[in-house]
Parts: structure tokens; sequence; C-alpha cells
């Protein structure tokens, strides 16, 4: 179940084309388009929604009667955020619905909020109009559903922030990999967390727990020199002690920078002895199964 808002040209003599929509999104990061499609997905904050280019009704997957005085007019495009999402969806794709309504100087026709045929498009009306739906639709999800993931919207929100800076603070902090917040579920609960793989020099930010990822200091013994990769939960507080030398910084969120050329052997020692966490108990779930715990409290 999505959001969908249409957008469409102010008037005919400067209708929306095909490979106009194309080439608009092309050149925008995070899409990939395919035929009439553009899907939008940043790997870093892990939002997802899709643009749509109807050039007629023929086109459409959706059917609305001839005469019916709300349709949209053809061409046009739809703009489709999924419901179930962390409310930073909603702002993300905002930021992506007001730059397409700009580009093409389009009005907009938004049939979850007004009847009208068309309107301007405001911002606020749409991050205000998807969020009480959404929170509608998660009431309606969590009256069958048996275990739900969540965490604070303040939190979601936050780590947002950190993650979309996560392509800035690279090039700040050149050759240093900066970790995205993720959400794990350990032991039964959900937790803030950032991956760590083999040492490697990395921005940590300040979470509940570091999941190490080792495939070259993994402990291999004679009985199994070829292990696989594996990978171990370390809550935060021990990589800080760990790190204690390592300096601290401030942005959306506290990180400790990691800036060496190598790890000394203390540290891959340390971080190679640490048991290896048991599928069952570790699982890295996708920012899409996280739902805010205030909505979710509320039912």
């Amino acid at each position: 179940m999505s959001y969908d808002v249409y957008i469409f040209a102010k008037s005919s003599k400067k209708a929306l084309t095909k490979e106009a929509f194309t080439k608009y999104f092309s050149e925008r990061a995070h899409y990939e388009v395919e035929e009439n499609d553009a899907y939008y997905h940043n790997q870093f904050t892990g939002v997802q929604f899709s643009f749509s280019f109807y050039g007629s009704a023929e086109e459409d997957v959706k059917s609305f009667e001839k005469d019916d005085p709300t349709a949209p007019p053809y061409p046009h495009i739809v703009f489709s955020l999924n419901y179930r999402r962390a409310p930073f969806f909603s702002i993300e794709g905002e930021m992506e619905l007001s730059a397409c309504v700009k580009h093409f100087a389009a009005v907009v026709q938004d049939p979850q909020y007004s009847e009208d045929a068309s309107m301007e498009y405001d911002p606020e009306i749409f991050i205000s109009n998807w969020k009480q739906s959404n929170e509608m639709v998660i009431r309606q999800f969590l009256a069958k559903a048996e275990v739900v993931d969540t965490m604070p919207t303040a939190a979601l929100e936050s780590d947002w922030h950190w993650n979309r800076e996560c392509p800035k603070l690279a090039k700040k902090f050149e050759g240093v990999h900066v970790a995205p917040v993720v959400y794990v579920r350990y032991q039964g609960q959900v937790r803030r967390a950032c991956l760590w793989t083999d040492a490697q020099p990395i921005l940590i930010p300040f979470v509940d727990g570091v999941v190490v990822v080792r495939d070259e200091i993994r402990k291999r013994t004679e009985e199994s020199p070829e292990a696989e990769s594996d990978m171990a939960y370390v809550p935060f507080k021990d990589i800080s002690s760990l790190l204690k030398d390592c300096p601290r910084g401030q942005a959306q969120i506290q990180y400790i920078e990691v800036s060496y050329k190598r790890p000394s052997r203390f540290i891959q020692d340390y971080l190679g002895n640490k048991p290896a966490a048991n599928k069952s108990d570790l699982k890295v779930l996708t920012v899409e199964q996280i739902l805010p715990r205030e909505t979710v409290g509320a039912r």
C-alpha cells in the first residue's frame, strides 16, 4: 500500500514527455531508471520510493473511469511512497518530490488529501498527511502482527541525519570508512549498531553495539584453516574502551575516529578472539522493518 501523488504540467502546451522524464532521473543520485520507472534507493539511509511515467490511459496500471473528474490528465508522473515506514521516509521522499515538481513546473493531484483535480504542491501538507495515513496503516498492521521491531522516533531521525551525511564525511576523512547506523536484532532485542570489517580505518558512530565482520582477522585453526568469515557483536562500551586513544568527534551523532594505517596486533587479536554470534542470535535488519516506537505503543 502506498501514498501516491500525481504530477502533471500546468498546461497541455508544456506536457511532460518520456524523454524529459528519463533524462531528469538518470542524472539524479540514487536512481535506477527502467523503462517508465525511476526507482530511488539511498544505500546510506535505506530509503526507497519510485516515480513512474504514464503517457496514456493504456499505459496506466490504475484504471480511471472515462468521465471521472478526478482522473489526472495524461501524460503524468506518479510518485509512490509505501506506508509502514519510519517518519523520515516522508522527509527524504518530500525532498525528491519537491525537486521533481519544481523542475517540471508542475501541479499535483493528491487524492489522499483532496478531491481537487489539481493543486499547487505543498511540502507541509504532503508530509503531514503521509504521516497521519502511515500511523493509521501501522495500527491496522499491528492488529495482526506478532513481532514488531521498533525504535524511538528521535533515534530514527538522528540516525537518518547521520546516514545522509556519510558521503560528505567520507570526503572529509579520506581513506576512512564512515559507518552508517544500522539496526540489528541481537538476542531478541533491537539495537542500534554499525558494521566494522576486519578492524579497518573507520568512523564509528556512538551506537549500542558494533558488529565486527571478520574475514582476515578471524581466528583459524589447523583443523579449520579455510573457515568462513563470521560476525561478533561487541557492546559499544567495550569498543570505546578498546579505542580509548582514538579521537572523538561530533557530527549529527558523536563518533570515534579510527584513522590508523593498519590496526595493531592487540586490536586485531581482541576483535578476532571475540566469540562468534550465532546466526539465530544476530540478524541485521533493513530500515524498512523498523517502526516508530511511539506509534506502536499507541495501539
